[in-house]
């Protein structure tokens, strides 16, 4: 199924497979537990799963997403919305989140709360 990996080392946003398992989150994202954010992005509602512990593993690189109030540690794997038994679906085919992400440093992030 079509997903996105956010990469905020790279500062690169990557069409990527995701088979469905959850357990393959761990490995797209590089973490032991992950949570979701529920966003807006071009129309669409996304969930966007992330490090539940970005920020306590000394993080280095984040990111937002707009219309979400805090910038998130590490990388994030972006599906479409959940169906109505919860499953997660499919990134939407149209589903365009370079207007909707910045990149973001630790100086960066310090600086918004300074």
């Amino acid at each position: 199924m079509k997903a996105y990996l956010i990469n905020s080392e790279t500062k690169t946003i990557t069409p990527v497979d995701y088979n469905g398992d959850y357990k393959t989150i761990y490995t797209h994202i590089g973490c032991d537990l992950f949570d979701i954010v529920y966003a807006e992005s071009g129309g669409h509602r996304i969930s966007v799963f992330v490090d539940d512990e970005g920020l306590l593993n000394n993080p280095q690189h984040f990111f937002m997403l707009e219309g979400w109030a805090q910038p998130l540690a590490g990388n994030g794997l972006v599906l479409g919305d959940a169906d109505e038994e919860g499953e997660t679906l499919a990134a939407p085919d149209d589903l365009d989140l370079s207007p909707t992400i910045t990149f973001l440093s630790l100086q960066q992030v310090r600086d918004m709360y300074a």
